[in-house]
């Protein structure tokens, strides 16, 4: 009897292992099915995603390429008389100020620009072109078709899609930029730039490594310029649908398009298809699983039914004690911490999906740049997916300026550098919680962090509070780091549509440091104290001053020093008072001019 119960309890343990064991298999494939399909779907996500951002990434590089271009160009064609004496009218008798001085200017802005190729200048008074080696008539000149075809272009900027231009015999493939002169009419002509294609191709090559993925940029005609898979473009088989696109950004600026993608999608569609296989393959199993042990069960059912009603009892008990209440399920409790899990783990992927931080800093530039218009609902709804505060009174801005910029970046590695703005920000936080108030800052430059205050109470003190914690950080600055800052203060404002003004109260009051001194904080109010420069009268005095000089008279000394003084006096902008030097240095240089050779040769 003993040998005999043995064995049949060796028997009805096999048979329970050999019944259940399939069921068990089943429920692993299930589970591993499901982790595939949810890891599958989390890369093909996150793919996306990142696409997404490197394609932004590199259309964001590209246009601030070219608009380093532009401003070049916009700064020379506003500022710099060498160039605007080709197409002044009144110096049309004078060789050396419209032809060589603009000659040396054009050959200059080429050398110190990396991406332009060539330049020439369209005078429009006697359709003459000088381009970096000559001077030659509308009709005599290789680029006039594309010239013509330009003068009747309404903007007064354009950026063109790759096109052929010929120069000395040599044929290149450029990227052309006009630029009217006058910038808003363009009644004397235009300047056109060429860049060279080449340039922006090395530019993108450098950030597009590797064959994985894939970037097209196309113009506004939806011409491709440029192609990381140039060469693949030719292959009929891609046309047919091998790559897969994800992203295309569009560029406002310049009008062009970018797309990127995947080069070979075979995988990416293969892992969409399998993830899909999986699902029905699932959902077969978990009904051949619940069928199989429905049927198990119910064969095992009687032999052990008092076991399992003890079982029953026992897991029903530990149930009504862990959720204080009676539960018809014994696997309720498990169910419920499974579902606050999953609720949980939503909440992160939901977060995760957001991007809240790459997303709170292009909320904080629509706000201050104005380029959305943003409600009060928009502007409580935003804040508190920030879990940001929401209450305000009044708002301003205030603009921290790292001095000295240049000198900062050539002392300072790039780490360094990173860890210096770390400091200032961090700096910004801790006064500004010293001091009760309510800051919000990005950096919105590489030396500029701007600050948008949240004000409450009155005006004037809340703005003097305000003045003052930002005087302290200027302090602590110039005490304890190598560099010192400026910090531009606008005004206050109750709405959310005044931001943008008070944004660029503060970036105007940062401009005026040259006059009103650097290591401070420059209200935009202070200006209107200070008594404005007058740009026509030190020019007479520059004038007075060269020629003073070039008859040797004493005078020019009493005078020269009167003009600094003067400009000490009153209130200019950094772009003002370099125009008013660089205009002293031509005066001087052109009243050298008319003097003897001999001269002439001490005097260079």
């Amino acid at each position: 009897m003993r040998k005999g119960g043995m064995y049949m309890h060796k028997q009805w343990f096999h048979r329970l292992l050999l019944s259940y064991i399939p069921s068990f298999l089943i429920i692993i494939a299930v589970l591993i099915s499901t982790l595939f399909i949810a890891f599958s779907e989390l890369t093909k996500k996150t793919a996306v995603q990142a696409n997404e951002v490197f394609a932004k990434q590199v259309m964001q590089s590209i246009e601030n390429s070219l608009r380093s271009v532009d401003q070049v160009i916009m700064q020379s064609i506003q500022y710099d008389v060498k160039l605007q004496a080709f197409f002044d009218a009144a110096l049309a008798d004078d060789p050396y100020a419209s032809i060589k001085e603009p000659f040396s200017r054009i050959t200059e802005l080429i050398e110190n620009t990396p991406l332009v190729e060539s330049i020439y200048m369209y005078r429009l008074s006697d359709q003459r072109i000088m381009t970096p080696t000559s001077l030659v008539s509308l009709n005599d000149f290789e680029d006039r078709e594309f010239l013509q075809s330009m003068l009747n272009q309404q903007a007064p900027f354009y950026w063109t899609g790759v096109r052929s231009y010929t120069e000395l015999d040599r044929k290149l493939t450029v990227i052309s930029f006009i630029r009217k002169i006058p910038l808003l009419t363009g009644s004397q002509g235009m300047l056109i730039v060429n860049v060279k294609m080449d340039s922006i191709a090395a530019f993108i090559n450098e950030m597009v490594k590797g064959d994985v993925s894939f970037i097209r940029l196309y113009d506004r005609n939806q011409q491709i310029i440029y192609g990381s898979d140039s060469k693949l473009l030719e292959s009929a088989e891609l046309s047919e649908g091998n790559s897969k696109e994800l992203t295309e950004i569009q560029s406002d600026y310049m009008g062009w398009s970018l797309t990127s993608g995947i080069t070979n999608s075979t995988l990416f569609q293969f892992v969409s298809a399998f993830s899909y296989l999986w699902i029905g393959f699932a959902i077969i199993t978990v009904a051949l699983g619940i069928g199989w042990m429905i049927y198990v069960s119910r064969r095992n059912y009687q032999p052990i039914q008092a076991i399992m009603s003890r079982i029953n009892s026992y897991s029903l008990q530990k149930s009504y004690e862990l959720l204080g209440k009676k539960q018809n399920d014994e696997f309720k409790f498990i169910d419920s911490a499974l579902e606050r899990l999953m609720e949980q783990s939503h909440h992160y992927q939901k977060q995760h999906e957001e991007g809240l931080i790459y997303r709170g800093q292009q909320f904080f530039m629509e706000l201050i740049e104005g380029t959305r218009s943003v409600s009060l609902e928009d502007w409580n709804k935003e804040m508190q997916l920030f879990e940001l505060p929401t209450q305000f009174e009044y708002l301003s801005v205030n603009v921290i300026e790292i001095d000295k910029y240049a000198e900062f970046v050539q002392a300072y590695s790039p780490k360094d550098q990173s860890l210096f703005k770390f400091v200032l920000s961090s700096l910004v936080k801790e006064v500004a919680d010293n001091e009760s108030l309510v800051v919000w800052f990005n950096w919105t430059g590489a030396k500029q962090l701007t600050i948008l205050n949240q004000l409450t109470g009155d005006t004037e003190e809340s703005q003097s509070k305000c003045i003052a914690a930002f005087e302290k950080i200027v302090a602590w600055v110039e005490e304890n780091l190598t560099f010192t800052i400026t910090v531009g203060a606008g005004s206050c404002v109750n709405k959310l549509a005044g931001i943008p003004e008070s944004y660029d109260e503060a970036l105007h009051a940062l401009k005026y440091k040259s006059s009103l001194g650097m290591n401070k904080v420059i209200g935009y109010w202070e200006l209107e104290a200070k008594p404005r420069g007058e740009m026509f009268k030190l020019l007479q005095q520059v004038r007075s001053i060269a020629q003073s000089y070039r008859l040797g008279e004493e005078s020019w000394i009493p005078q020269y020093r009167q003009f600094f003084l003067d400009l000490k006096q009153e209130v200019y902008t950094q772009d003002e008072i370099i125009s008013l030097l660089n205009y002293l240095i031509y005066q001087l240089h052109r009243e050298m001019m008319e003097l003897t050779p001999d001269l002439q040769e001490l005097w260079n």
